[in-house]
């Protein structure tokens, strides 16, 4: 067996060798917090091609995340060789389903060429949709929750005409249908269509199903806990009867179901897959005792838990977890960045330590706090990269290019750089359009058999000429480059700051620009190609792979992946602020899932915050918020701090009310033999 294997699982504890060497069956891995799942599940994957001589193309891994799927592969790349994983499926649910519908598009009732859309595109069809029913002039109506509710409804499986009365938004039905009959007509597909075309897909084709069955012999998923209803039955769908599936998953940190995660799915695994081996991971290697103990103590309080699992550790420490109460949220956030001025006065790094809290309206107050001791700090979950102004410019200019009837796309760049094309303009050519049942694009072709406007013709040859462009292209990265120059975006931010006289926004968006271009060089030639071939690009006759020469995939093709993989990121994932800047931490608890801290600070522990409306909620939303309370005390290390407010400021009908809070009552439920409480006087 491979030497690397060896040493990992020679390293192993008796529980995760059990789960890393079992036989082939299907196993159910209750991984506790820090116990080393990824750990177990990539010796899982390495053991499966090399004791059982599964071919990794049989292997399906899915994870939640991107950087998740990314990092397994890396690691086995490390233990097996790239070439040998190089058409193993190691990706999300959402891309997963995504390469799928690329195989199987005239099954699935897509266009070829189907465009992958983002939530900003998502929300100009719902505003379209509104206007067409004559609803977006009234104040009541918002498109943003048509559009959550669009997606919700999908996460669900439902469909328009499958609407009950739960859904409260006024002709909320028509709107969902409009906006559906508007992405089919445009061949666009919304993040969460993904999911729901691929299971709709799996229901209605056998052959699809059977080729599936065929093909993955062992699937593994990851974070178990997060899956909803959909993702859920899409598992079986493409499981044979032939296939062992192995799932790992917490339902101690289930805090998603306020999105459709449903924890039971774990106990529904046990029962609908045959001869279930159930491991439990329990030792963790993250915490100290004091920290691991705390947790325990408050998540033995939940019912209905899968296991009763206790974690242990060898990390023994005389440091207690710290309670701190403050008279009201200012002298809370005043002794957050006084403490945090101590622990780097100590030699702690700034991005060593985390600000955990339930809500992001608690942000403006502690970043106040912060900025008056000149601390640094990065919130997660900001303003997403390829969600920037500048990105999507970029990203709209290819997509067109690869996809002249992307209407979305159309509309955003035709007067971007200015060209002296007004609304005016654009809204006679979506008259025409709509006439005669073209895409704009097309529409502005016709236009211009008519017309003499300069404007319009030369943006129209701008896109034939980087269209034929991409035809005559020999890499990637210097089209895209050659994109960004020609098209006039990297001239109008330089010119922006050269009549500002300033080095500021536009700066800034330069080097965004810049920093696309580099992902474009990261990923082209290797990653993008090998994930995403079809299928057609691989003979598995046989049981064999037939590799395929990277270089003859053309810079079109790897384009269009590219743009396949951006649409997913952006949807799946929110900014992280990983950027190894040295500053503080600030998310919400729900952000911090899956990362660790040396020191976390949860600010907020207090009645009306964790839990959340304590004097409204049933039993298993408080199931629920004492999970989330457990997943952010085993985000710390080596140092936790609980934070309160006796009282805390709010907004009502009358004005702002300060209202009395105190510390939760989930701190009855913690040991206190390992935890210290004290008052913080300024």
């Amino acid at each position: 067996m491979n030497e690397g294997l060896n040493k990992i699982i020679e390293q192993l504890n008796v529980e995760q060798k059990q789960a890393v060497c079992a036989d082939l069956k299907n196993l159910l891995i209750v991984a506790g917090a820090g116990t080393g799942k990824t750990t177990v599940l990539v010796s899982r994957i390495a053991y499966l091609v090399e004791h059982h001589h599964i071919p990794p193309y049989a292997i399906l891994s899915v994870t939640f995340t991107n950087k998740a799927a990314s990092e397994m592969k890396v690691r086995l790349e490390k233990i097996l060789g790239a070439e040998r994983i190089r058409y193993m499926w190691s990706c999300t649910f959402h891309s997963a389903c995504l390469r799928i519908l690329r195989n199987f598009f005239m099954q699935a009732g897509l266009k070829k060429d189907f465009v992958v859309i983002d939530t900003s595109d998502q929300l100009r069809i719902v505003k379209r949709a509104l206007a067409e029913l004559g609803l977006s002039d009234q104040k009541q109506v918002k498109p943003k929750e048509y559009l959550n509710a669009i997606s919700s409804c999908k996460e669900a499986g439902l469909r328009p005409q499958q609407i009950d009365s739960q859904v409260k938004l006024y002709r909320f039905a028509e709107v969902y249908s409009l906006y559906q009959s508007s992405c089919d007509q445009d061949g666009q597909v919304d993040f969460s269509e993904i999911l729901l075309r691929c299971v709709e897909l799996l229901r209605a084709h056998e052959e699809v199903r059977a080729y599936l069955h065929d093909k993955f012999k062992q699937i593994l998923v990851d974070e178990f806990q997060d899956t909803n209803s959909i993702q859920y039955e899409w598992l079986r769908l493409v499981c044979g009867k032939d296939t062992n599936v192995l799932i790992v998953g917490d339902d101690d940190q289930s805090i998603y179901g306020w999105r459709g995660a449903v924890v039971e799915n774990m106990h529904r695994f046990k029962n609908d897959y045959r001869q279930v081996e159930l491991i439990q991971l329990k030792r963790n290697y993250r915490s100290t005792d004091a920290i691991l103990e705390t947790a325990n103590s408050l998540i033995k309080h939940n019912t209905g838990r899968l296991v009763d699992k206790h974690l242990i550790t060898n990390r023994a420490t005389e440091n207690k977890v710290l309670v701190v109460g403050a008279r009201n949220e200012f002298a809370q956030a005043e002794f957050i960045a006084k403490m945090i001025l101590k622990l780097k006065a100590s030699g702690l790094k700034a991005n060593d330590i985390a600000i955990l809290y339930r809500t992001n309206a608690q942000t403006r107050v502690l970043e106040t706090a912060l900025r008056n001791d000149d601390l640094s700090y990065v919130i997660y979950g900001g303003l997403r990269f390829y969600d920037r102004e500048e990105i999507k410019n970029a990203l709209c200019y290819l997509q067109l290019i690869v996809d002249p009837n992307n209407n979305l796309a159309f509309e955003r760049i035709l007067n971007v750089p200015a060209r002296k094309i007004g609304k005016a303009t654009l809204g006679k050519l979506q008259a025409v359009a709509m006439e005669t049942g073209l895409p704009l694009y097309e529409a502005l072709r016709q236009t211009l058999l008519h017309s003499s406007s300069k404007p319009l013709r030369a943006f129209f040859d701008l896109i034939e000429k980087l269209k034929q462009d991409l035809v005559e292209a020999e890499s990637l990265p210097s089209f895209v480059e050659h994109v960004l120059e020609t098209s006039g975006l990297l001239s109008m931010y330089k010119l922006a700051d050269e009549n500002e006289g300033t080095e500021g926004k536009s700066k800034s968006r330069i080097s965004n620009l810049e920093e696309l271009l580099l992902e474009f060089e990261r990923q082209s030639s290797e990653e993008l190609p090998n994930f995403f071939a079809s299928e057609s690009e691989m003979n598995e006759a046989n049981g064999d792979v037939e590799a395929t020469n990277k270089d003859q995939i053309s810079v079109s093709t790897q384009l269009s992946n590219f743009l396949d993989k951006i649409c997913l990121t952006s949807g799946a994932e929110s900014a992280t602020g990983e950027d190894g800047t040295e500053a503080v931490r600030l998310m919400t608890v729900h952000c911090a899932k899956g990362l660790e801290f040396k020191v976390v600070i949860v600010a907020g522990f207090e009645e009306t915050l964790m839990p959340l409306r304590p004097e409204s909620i049933t039993p298993k939303e408080l199931d629920e918020e004492r999970r989330l309370a457990y997943v952010a005390i085993t985000r710390a290390k080596d140092q936790l701090v609980l934070c309160y407010a006796e009282n805390r400021g709010s907004f009502s009908a009358g004005g702002y009310i300060n209202e009395r809070t105190g510390v939760s009552s989930f701190l009855r439920e913690l040991d206190h033999n390992y935890y210290d409480r004290k008052m913080y006087r300024n």
